[in-house]
């Protein structure tokens, strides 16, 4: 039997981030909350960082179980609360035992999509579904998102300025920008995605699971700038672009992920998000091609 000591309760109580206060319900809540932000499927896309979760999980788990114990032991008289919560330790158990039983499936599925091919795009057993790299999934919604709001957010740019000393392209182009990045970490803050993000299966959170507040939006929409885009700078961006490509190849995350504690999670995508992504974004290069015919005009 499990000695349940002061130290081994304290320190369960810190897995599951709760205090010596904390009731059975709580316990209970906080175990599943950490379950969702920890399950290895969440992290298919890198063996590495799925292995990592696997094992937080399994720290998790044991504490859930230890904390669990310890109030068998306390409430004496209760037998059938005892009965019950014995119930739900047979099915952490099982839990722990599918999570590390889904972590070798994709792992192994992993391996042998790789071998089959060097494609960015890796099909999986359904024909329909698909899974995209990170650095391709994400560079392509950032395009899809900065163009399509690039026209409205121009627009008022251009209305902002119009008649004014701050008039000419450079000055609109510099507001457009500060535009766009209000306009998307506002999106990213309401549903914690953006168009393009969605369509490609991706889904930004903070490190306890929850969507990111405006002002989290915000710097990280600064950073992406910053450290992926050098602000623009001419030359210096393609390094910086670069970089984060082999960081996001090697680890599935950007230094702004890791700066801000930003989740970025991805999921397969249906070939009919594929289809209406395509179709959006040519309707949207389409859309820009005609606005510049009819202002060069």
């Amino acid at each position: 039997m499990v000695t349940h000591d002061s130290n081994n309760i304290e320190k369960s109580l810190e897995v599951l981030g709760l205090n010596s206060k904390a009731s059975p319900e709580e316990i209970k809540e906080a175990y599943k909350d950490l379950v969702k932000v920890w399950h290895p499927d969440r992290f298919a896309h890198d063996p590495k960082l799925q292995k990592k979760a696997g094992d937080k999980l399994s720290e998790i788990n044991e504490a859930y179980r230890n904390l669990k114990d310890y109030h068998i032991k306390n409430d004496t008289g209760h037998a059938e609360e005892s009965d019950k919560v014995r119930a739900e330790d047979k099915k952490t158990a099982d839990n722990k035992e599918s999570a590390k039983n889904t972590q070798t499936k994709t792992q192994s599925q992993n391996k042998t999509t790789q071998s089959k091919s060097k494609s960015s795009t890796r099909p999986i057993k359904r024909s329909d579904i698909y899974f995209l790299e990170p650095q391709w999934a994400r560079l392509l919604a950032r395009l899809f998102d900065v163009y399509s709001l690039s026209m409205p957010c121009g627009f008022i740019a251009g209305a902002m300025i119009k008649n004014t000393f701050l008039d000419g392209y450079i000055i609109q182009f510099f507001f457009t920008i500060m535009i766009i990045t209000l306009m998307e970490s506002f999106i990213l803050a309401a549903t914690g995605s953006t168009g393009g993000k969605y369509l490609l299966g991706i889904r930004v959170s903070n490190a306890a699971g929850k969507s990111l507040t405006f002002i989290e939006a915000l710097s990280r929409e600064f950073m992406v700038y910053a450290y992926g885009f050098a602000l623009g700078i001419p030359f210096v961006f393609f390094y910086t672009m670069a970089r984060e490509y082999k960081l996001l190849k090697r680890t599935g995350a950007a230094s702004w992920d890791k700066h801000l504690s930003i989740r970025v999670s991805y999921s397969r995508i249906e070939k009919r998000k594929i289809y209406m992504f395509l179709f959006l974004f040519i309707l949207i290069i389409a859309a820009y091609t005609y606005g510049f015919d009819m202002i060069s005009r």
